[in-house]
């Protein structure tokens, strides 16, 4: 049994900006890290449509959460979804067997975007994506990370052996441009 799924596009993109952009055009490509069943994908968009097709619990709901997400840089959304709803389950128990504060997983979306540099645009063009090194490209991202005003705590607990759980109320999200700008 095969499902399609258009990308969708309107409504997420009418937060902070974006719509003016009409950033629903220039999607080239998402790259999901530790969101949930992706460990590290890259998907490559068409820029007219994109259906994806696959069994139930491929994940084609789970890129178009992703990208309803990251458009949307909504942090009450990922809040009441539950980021134990979203963090890919393999690297939260990887971590449980080996609990460290430098082994505590990241969750990533990163959207890339096909755009001309303008005024309008420059704050989307950076190097502050996964693989940004020394090659600027259009793009806007949620990340989902340890809040390092917690570390003593993730330290505490993981020292007094209190890491049978994980600790998902240490993590802090948020969403920014491939420039570190806030959108």
């Amino acid at each position: 049994h095969q499902l399609r799924h258009q990308i969708p596009h309107g409504r997420q993109a009418q937060r902070r900006g974006l719509k003016e952009l009409d950033i629903e055009k220039k999607k080239k490509k998402i790259r999901l890290v530790n969101f949930k069943i992706f460990e590290d994908e890259t998907i490559c968009c068409n820029k007219e449509m994109n259906i994806f097709v696959g069994d139930n619990g491929a994940g084609k709901s789970s890129i178009l959460q992703a990208l309803d997400m990251v458009l949307c840089g909504s942090v009450t959304r990922v809040a009441a979804i539950g980021l134990e709803n979203l963090l890919n389950a393999n690297a939260g128990l990887k971590w449980m067997g080996h609990p460290t504060l430098e082994s505590l997983p990241i969750m990533r979306v990163e959207l890339f975007f096909e755009m001309p540099d303008t005024p309008k645009t420059s704050r989307y063009n950076g190097e502050k994506y996964l693989d940004g090194r020394n090659r600027p490209l259009f793009g806007i991202k949620m990340i989902c990370a340890p809040n390092q005003d917690f570390e003593a705590d993730i330290l505490a607990c993981i020292r007094e052996k209190k890491a049978i759980e994980f600790p998902f109320e240490f993590y802090k999200t948020s969403f920014t441009t491939f420039s570190d700008e806030s959108y």
